[in-house]
């Protein structure tokens, strides 16, 4: 036991590098989260910022006892919420409430001064929702609501509709009647459902023969904008009647276009001919016409001999390549990563 205090207490000798910074040990790590950030910063001759950082990187929490309050800390309680302050002092937030409410002190935001209802409030609760109530009574919308439910007024007593209001219903969409009647689209659209009223949206419109006759001449999209009907209802009808769809015809591709096939990538031939990368692909392979510029270099033997051997970026820096493509190819001839052990591990 004397010889392990002894070796505790006994301060390492100062340490210095070439770059500045001195790599961790196995036996420091080890210490991390199980003694204090200032206890190791001490002993190992480096900063708290340094400590903090690494044990943080690693995702290790600082573990800490059950311990007294300091004066310090007490002055602190009430001073901000309580799972703030337990953040800063390393506690838990029912710790700090514990605490606080045992010395009776008031918490940093208290509790709004409850006020008793009055006759005249509680008759606004059954005349007026309970936005607007709280609003004019100024209160807020739980307290309100809160209220109206232990009175058993979980409903207002509602403006009744009349037959001249019913004969708006289903002229035109919900939102325009309930801006015209002065009502929420929600009360419009729960009366006219229980009026069985059907929504004006959707009421289909007719076909005619003459619009018949278009589908399948066009594209279903050009036909509905004629038509002034949406792409979705005329692929309906055109699938109902048997007819087949029709697709735009190709356009040919002239000799120019075709000399640019292979030069620059798919997409930037697209752009400039204003064709699809689809369609630029498809000729381009049915062509047999390869990438004559490629922006990538193949992996050449002496090049996948490394993978494996040595990490991605030291591999990535010999051939050439980039980090993410030295990765992918070594995943893909299925080869482990290789790491590096970390400097002073056994």
């Amino acid at each position: 036991m004397k010889k392990l205090a002894t070796m505790v207490l006994k301060q390492p000798p100062a340490r210095t590098s070439a770059s500045g910074t001195v790599p961790w040990t196995l036996a420091e790590l080890k210490q991390l989260g199980r003694t204090p950030d200032s206890l190791l910063a001490r002993r190992s001759r480096r900063t708290i910022h340094e400590v903090v950082a690494m044990r943080e990187s690693r995702g290790i929490g600082l573990v800490t006892g059950p311990r007294s309050w300091a004066a310090r800390e007490i002055k602190l309680l009430g001073t901000m919420p309580d799972h703030e302050l337990g953040r800063r002092l390393r506690r838990s937030a029912w710790a700090v409430q514990s605490q606080r409410t045992a010395l009776k002190i008031p918490p940093f935001k208290p509790r709004a001064k409850w006020r008793a209802w009055k006759p005249s409030e509680l008759i606004l609760l059954r005349r007026l929702p309970a936005a607007e109530a709280a609003r004019r009574l100024k209160r807020s919308l739980g307290s309100v609501s809160r209220q109206r439910w232990r009175l058993g007024m979980a409903r207002y007593e509602s403006r009744r509709w009349s037959r001249a209001e019913d004969k708006w219903l289903g002229r035109a969409s919900d939102r325009e009647i309930a801006r015209r009647l002065g009502r929420t689209r929600v009360a419009v659209r729960t009366r006219r459902r229980h009026l069985g009223i059907r929504s004006p949206a959707l009421k289909a419109k007719k076909w005619t023969p003459a619009e018949d006759k278009l589908l399948g001449t066009l594209p279903d999209r050009e036909v509905a904008r004629r038509l002034g009907r949406t792409a979705t209802v005329v692929y309906v009808r055109r699938a109902a009647l048997g007819i087949l769809p029709r697709y735009p015809r190709p356009k040919p591709s002239s000799a120019r276009e075709i000399q640019l096939l292979g030069t620059r990538p798919d997409a930037e031939v697209a752009r400039e001919l204003q064709r699809s990368v689809h369609s630029v692909w498809r000729k381009r392979r049915s062509l047999k016409v390869p990438y004559r510029v490629p922006r990538y270099r193949r992996w050449t033997p002496a090049e996948l001999k490394l993978l494996g051997t040595l990490p991605d970026k030291a591999v990535a820096a010999r051939t050439g390549h980039t980090f993410r493509s030295t990765a992918a190819k070594r995943r893909e001839l299925g080869l482990a990563p290789v790491r590096l052990p970390v400097k002073g591990s056994p």
